[in-house]
C-alpha cells in the first residue's frame, strides 16, 4: 500500500504544472531565438520583458530583442512558445484591445486561466520546456537553410501593414481582402470543368 502512495505521489509531482517566471521565460526565448533566428539576428539580445496580466493573472510574457520578439506562455501546463517574430516589432500596449495583436492573444489569456483551474498538464509541453530551458534543439533545427519565399516588405509582417501609411493600410487590406476573395470564387469556378470554362462562363 505504502508503495503505492510513493508511486501515486510520484506521478503527481511529475504532472504537476508550475508558474513561470520572468526569469525562466527570458530564458527560454533566449535559446528559442538563437537557435531558429537567421545567422545576421542570432547576436541580438534581450531589450525588454512584458508580461501580460489578466484577471489577476499573469499568462504570457512579450520578449523584445533588438529585431523581434518571443511570446512565452507564463505556465509549463502549456506549449512554452506562443509567437515569435525575428524582424517585426511588439506593441508595448498589451491591453489596447483595438490591436489585432492583443484581440488574437485574448485566447490565450482565458485558456491559459482556465488551464489552471481545471489542473490539465500537457506532458509533452513540459517535456519541451526542459529541453528549450537546458538548451536541447533536434539538430536538424540548426540546418535550415531554405530563406523566406515572400520576400517583399509591404507590410505582411507583424504589425500588420507596419511599413505602409495610415491611408496605403485601409487600401492594401481591402485590396489583399478582395484577391483573396477572387481567388475563392475561381477555385469554386475551376471545380467543374465540364460546366464552366474561363473563356465562356455559360458553356
Amino acid at each position: 500500500m505504502k508503495k503505492f502512495l510513493v508511486v501515486i505521489l510520484v506521478i503527481s509531482a511529475m504532472l504537476s504544472a508550475a508558474f513561470v517566471d520572468k526569469n525562466k521565460a527570458q530564458t527560454v526565448a533566449e535559446n528559442y531565438y538563437k537557435n531558429y533566428a537567421p545567422a545576421s539576428a542570432k547576436g541580438n539580445t534581450v531589450q525588454k520583458v512584458s508580461e501580460k496580466v489578466y484577471n489577476g493573472q499573469v499568462t504570457w510574457y512579450a520578449v523584445s530583442f533588438n529585431q523581434g520578439f518571443v511570446i512565452i506562455s507564463a505556465d509549463d501546463a502549456v506549449r512554452s512558445i506562443l509567437g515569435y517574430s525575428y524582424n517585426g516589432e511588439i506593441t508595448d500596449d498589451l491591453y489596447n484591445t483595438q490591436n489585432p495583436f492583443v484581440n488574437r492573444f485574448d485566447a490565450f489569456d482565458k485558456q491559459i486561466v482556465e488551464v489552471r483551474e481545471t489542473g490539465y498538464v500537457d506532458t509533452k509541453a513540459q517535456t519541451e520546456w526542459k529541453n528549450i530551458e537546458n538548451n536541447i534543439f533536434p539538430k536538424a533545427s540548426k540546418a535550415v537553410v531554405v530563406d523566406a519565399l515572400v520576400e517583399s516588405r509591404w507590410g505582411q509582417g507583424w504589425p500588420m501593414n507596419d511599413l505602409c501609411g495610415t491611408v496605403k493600410k485601409i487600401v492594401s487590406e481591402i485590396i489583399l481582402t478582395s484577391y483573396q476573395v477572387s481567388l475563392y470564387w475561381m477555385k469554386k469556378l475551376l471545380q467543374d470543368t465540364n460546366k464552366f470554362s474561363l473563356q465562356n462562363p455559360l458553356n
